[in-house]
């Protein structure tokens, strides 16, 4: 079993639970934030997915005027072992997702979802394209990449930057900038065939304590100034 790291400031919770997801959907809301994707690689991410949309559909039920939330999947490579279990999935976006009324993440009207991918390890850019093509004869969505990765390109829309500090080292103080200094300039190799550049940004975390998966790793949020950067 886990051990749990640190309590909740509001308490233990399940994340399927439509009261917590409010929670974290308004709260994050007002600070300004107008979006959340979530990322989907087992049966329990696929509840949580499930559930969300049912959430922004009370909030919307509301008659908020002034609401406004986009909503995103990231489709993680580890629930993705073969391209049928890709088409799968976009079947589902596709017949239950996507007809929803809930404002669903969009560029210039098409519809965007994400891929966190492991370069040579599940579905290639090329795979993941053609199972989008299988599904959506028209209206084909977006697809956003993980990483900069040349074989994904021509296959995929946009790249985006994920937590990354640089080398192997999680010493805390080392947050990412030499990545980020050498990711965009180097996304600049691939404008021409990309449609939009998808920046990234984060506070810093600390996993040390979850040994789950945390191990060593951890960013020192240096009291606001990595978000800054």
């Amino acid at each position: 079993s886990c051990k749990q790291p640190h309590t909740p400031l509001i308490g233990y919770y399940s994340s399927l639970s439509w009261a917590t997801q409010m929670y974290h959907i308004l709260l994050s809301w007002s600070c300004g934030i107008d979006g959340l994707v979530i990322n989907v690689k087992d049966i329990y991410d696929e509840e949580c997915m499930k559930t969300l949309v049912q959430t922004l559909k009370r909030l919307y039920a509301m008659n908020l005027s002034y609401f406004s939330y986009d909503y995103s999947i990231s489709y993680d490579d580890q629930g993705l072992l073969n391209t049928e279990a890709a088409i799968n999935k976009f079947m589902y976006l596709r017949d239950y997702i996507l007809p929803e009324p809930i404002d669903f993440l969009r560029y210039n009207g098409t519809p965007a979802v994400f891929a966190f991918n492991y370069p040579n390890e599940y579905l290639t850019a090329e795979q993941y394209s053609a199972a989008l093509d299988d599904v959506f004869p028209t209206g084909k969505p977006i697809l956003v990449w993980n990483q900069i990765e040349s074989t994904a390109s021509g296959y995929v829309n946009s790249f985006y930057p994920w937590v990354e500090p640089g080398g192997n080292v999680w010493n805390g103080t080392n947050w990412g900038k030499v990545y980020l200094d050498w990711f965009y300039p180097e996304l600049d190799k691939y404008s021409n065939k990309l449609d939009f550049v998808t920046g990234g940004v984060w506070a810093g975390f600390d996993d040390r304590n979850n040994e789950c998966w945390g191990g060593t790793r951890w960013i020192d949020r240096q009291e606001g100034w990595v978000y800054e950067k």
